[in-house]
């Protein structure tokens, strides 16, 4: 912030929305800031964010596969499996942009993939472009989403609410039920995470264990 001068007019991916510190900075300094996270068109589709969320989705996979792999912290399987063992479990909640891009990518590693959102248009356009293979599920079915998380390996959280929080839909006592050494990598971080147990952390330090989960 000690870089920005007064009345600048600054284009950037800002995240504002679980950062009151940087809104009351920008106010200060009388900036004009313009969010390319929360621009929309007419229709209300994001087409600046649309392309970071597909790679987020992506690489959220991509980064919970190698998390799985850390030497006496992780549960030390491929998410594809292999000839001796069976697939890993990925479990995604939202289906949106990055909940659509995370279960392709685990969909052609090999793995075993369950998407939770509340929007029941958003889970058939899901399944209809992926597979059937795919399994989906609204968010309100709590049941089920306990059953599933039990036997999750990789947890991504791929919520998006335009300028507000996520909503706050894997409580602890839920990811508590995950076993040691599995991992979760919550995309919403920047909107607050959509998993009771995510919080933010650094470049320097992206990782923190939780009852012996990692997270992302």
């Amino acid at each position: 912030m000690k870089l920005i001068r007064e009345h600048q007019t600054i284009f950037s991916y800002l995240y504002l929305a679980s950062a009151p510190d940087l809104v009351k900075a920008l106010i200060g300094k009388k900036v004009i800031a313009i969010d390319y996270g929360t621009m929309q068109t007419k229709d209300g589709s994001m087409p600046l964010q649309y392309p970071m969320s597909d790679i987020a989705g992506k690489l959220a996979v991509d980064k919970g596969a190698q998390l799985l792999q850390i030497p006496k912290i992780g549960k030390g399987i491929l998410l594809g499996g292999s000839d001796n063992t069976s697939a890993g479990f990925v479990t995604i909640i939202g289906a949106g942009v990055v909940g659509t891009a995370a279960a392709k990518r685990a969909q052609a590693l090999g793995a075993h993939v369950t998407v939770f959102d509340k929007n029941k248009e958003k889970l058939a356009i899901l399944a209809e472009k992926i597979s059937s293979l795919v399994a989906t599920f609204d968010i309100s079915e709590q049941d089920i989403l306990l059953e599933v998380l039990e036997k999750t390996d990789l947890l991504i959280g791929a919520t998006l609410v335009p300028g507000a929080l996520a909503e706050k839909s894997v409580k602890k006592k839920m990811v508590s039920k995950m076993e040691q050494g599995s991992v979760v990598v919550d995309v919403s971080i920047d909107q607050g995470g959509c998993i009771e147990t995510s919080r933010l952390a650094s470049r320097n330090r992206p990782i923190y264990i939780w009852k012996g989960i990692i997270h992302y």
